[in-house]
């Protein structure tokens, strides 16, 4: 079999930044230097503000420039979508204070990920939810537009399949469309398990596609699409060395606690730790990604929850009891 090099838990970047934020202030005491995290509660969640101000912040929290907004809401889980509202609404206040702010603007959405693969599914599955517009407006009837936005609907699939590369299948839309914005929805993988189906990421730096599984593949923000990006991302997977480093590490500590010299583990340091999660994953090339069981109805709620923020968020004239049409 042939030999993976070793993958160090150290290395593992992760893609929420409220994640990168918590790691950073557990290795340093104190504020991080050009980085800003502001935290509220709303109706059974909460939501946290991070705004990375300026190089030396994007080089601490390894993350670009610009605004994060994580939504975190123990109800996503939950089965009954009453329960969801509260997070649609927080979801529709953050969408609505990064999109554009003008009256009339168009929109792309990209719902990125395999539909053939369930944790990888969520931008799709969004994507299959909503409702494009963008061809009410070429019928010069304002009575179909009234209370509209133009929205284009796009689910380009993932390279391995297409063998193409997202983001120049995303290049030569927008060349042709020219839309004023680009969401794109896509799942993320998780530094905590406790995050995972439960949180929402929001920011306006765009998105690395691939890069929470290693398999990163080009950028897509506005220097290479030549307009704004949006990314919404909700955690599907989590590095199963994570969670092995993490009961390791709880072994460890409560050993020490209760002081019993002859019971301490051999695995004392991170190296030591890391070595034997290694030889455990090497025939998985030293990684491997675990997701729930429940899996497909957790995609489920957290795309329903998305496509209903996004409808609401886009069209400021949608009546009410017109929102199911636009809802599949």
């Amino acid at each position: 079999m042939k030999a993976h090099p070793p993958v160090s838990l150290s290395d593992i970047k992760p893609d929420l930044a409220i994640e990168a934020h918590e790691m950073f202030q557990g290795q340093h005491e104190g504020e991080i230097p050009g980085v800003s995290l502001v935290k509220e509660n709303f109706s059974l969640g909460c939501r946290s503000t991070i705004k990375v101000l300026d190089d030396q912040g994007a080089q601490a929290m390894g993350k670009p420039i610009g605004t994060y907004i994580t939504i975190e809401a123990p109800t996503i889980l939950d089965s009954d979508r009453s329960d969801h509202e509260p997070v649609v609404e927080a979801l529709v206040k953050a969408l609505k204070e990064i999109l554009p702010d003008k009256e009339q603007y168009t929109i792309l959405v990209a719902g990125l990920g395999n539909a053939r693969s369930t944790p990888d599914a969520l931008g799709p599955m969004v994507t299959s939810r909503l409702v494009a517009t963008r061809y009410l407006f070429t019928l010069n009837d304002p009575a179909m537009t009234e209370g509209l936005r133009s929205v284009s609907i796009i689910t380009p699939g993932v390279t391995g399949v297409t063998g193409v590369e997202t983001a120049e299948i995303l290049e030569g839309l927008i060349s042709q469309m020219q839309p004023d914005c680009l969401i794109c929805i896509d799942a993320l993988a998780a530094g905590e398990l406790s995050r995972l189906h439960n949180t929402i990421q929001l920011s306006d730096t765009g998105i690395h596609p691939g890069s929470g599984i290693g398999n990163m593949r080009k950028r897509i923000n506005k220097e290479t699409v030549g307009i704004p990006v949006l990314a919404i991302g909700v955690p599907t997977v989590v590095q199963a060395g994570i969670i092995a480093n993490k009961a390791l590490t709880i072994l460890t500590d409560r050993l020490e606690h209760a002081g019993d010299k002859s019971s301490m583990p051999l695995l004392i340091t991170q190296k030591q730790r890391e070595e034997v999660i290694n030889e455990i994953l090497q025939p998985f090339g030293g990684s491997l990604m675990v997701t729930p069981k429940e899996i497909d109805e957790q995609v489920d709620h957290t795309a329903q929850i998305i496509a209903k923020a996004i409808t609401l968020a886009v069209h400021p004239g949608l009546a009410t009891e017109d929102l199911e049409y636009f809802l599949h």
